[in-house]
């Protein structure tokens, strides 16, 4: 593969390709590390976000049923081991997808898992898209802050951006456990993306998740960043549970460019 700059990048073995250029990622190791993102593929494999997932690609489905494009593009943003390309892709069987996160552990496991004509995966910064502007029909961000002005750019003038954020009571139970005091998530209303997006529809998807055995229970709280900040007696006592009942409290909108 080469770029209009004549970067040549290669494919993986994996089924990937890594357009990271020196100075572009964060210094050190970027992303989530494997170690999260197995946590993160084993608890998704067990059911646990598909009502969420769900949600998400029926909102997607319906903004590409509206597509002129003959193939049209799905973006997602910091997308993770691919839990939300995977859960979208039978419901939106004519679209191409892209899935983009810049953790290089994240997208190989990704690519391993979803290698079919239809979906590409990259090794990306979130805040330089390597995509071209107005090509886009949907971007999805689950669980990170978009970048407004970058989505923008990548956005067909009729797309639409897609958001799941935290919601003030997501997994509530689980940070009473490993925190001495705990608060309601600030919800994020989309402030930062008022200036260049108007929004269109906002709901909530709440519902109690059922976490069985003490791997679950691992991969929850290694899945998410509370495990550098919790206190670490109370992570030893949560440890020792062989099940949690905890809350998915996820806000989700949809914006189109102003």
């Amino acid at each position: 593969m080469t770029c209009s700059a004549s970067h040549r990048y290669d494919l993986a073995r994996e089924g990937y390709v890594n357009l990271l250029l020196p100075g572009m990622g964060r210094s050190g190791r970027s992303g989530d590390n494997r170690d999260m993102v197995q946590a993160r593929r084993r608890f998704v494999d067990r059911g646990h976000f598909s009502r969420l997932g769900g949600v998400v690609g029926g909102l997607v489905a319906r903004r590409i049923r509206r597509s002129r494009a003959a193939v049209p593009i799905v973006l997602d943003v910091c997308c993770g081991e691919g839990f939300f390309i995977r859960s979208m892709r039978p419901m939106v069987e004519r679209a191409w997808f892209c899935g983009v996160d810049i953790s290089k552990d994240a997208i190989r496991v990704a690519a391993k898992r979803t290698r079919e004509p239809g979906i590409f995966w990259a090794v990306a910064n979130a805040g330089r898209l390597p995509v071209a502007s107005r090509t886009i029909d949907a971007i999805v961000v689950t669980f990170a802050t978009p970048d407004p002005r970058e989505c923008r750019r990548v956005l067909k003038p009729d797309g639409e951006l897609i958001v799941a954020a935290p919601a003030p009571g997501h997994l509530r139970e689980l940070r009473e456990r490993i925190f001495p005091e705990v608060f309601d998530l600030e919800e994020d209303e989309g402030g930062a993306l008022g200036g260049l997006f108007r929004s269109l529809h906002a709901e909530r998807v709440t519902y109690a998740c059922e976490v069985a055995g003490t791997r679950s229970v691992s991969d929850l709280l290694n899945m998410t960043p509370y495990r550098w900040r919790a206190d670490r007696e109370r992570v030893r006592q949560l440890l020792l549970l062989d099940g949690l009942r905890t809350t998915v409290d996820v806000a989700v909108t949809r914006w189109v460019p102003r």
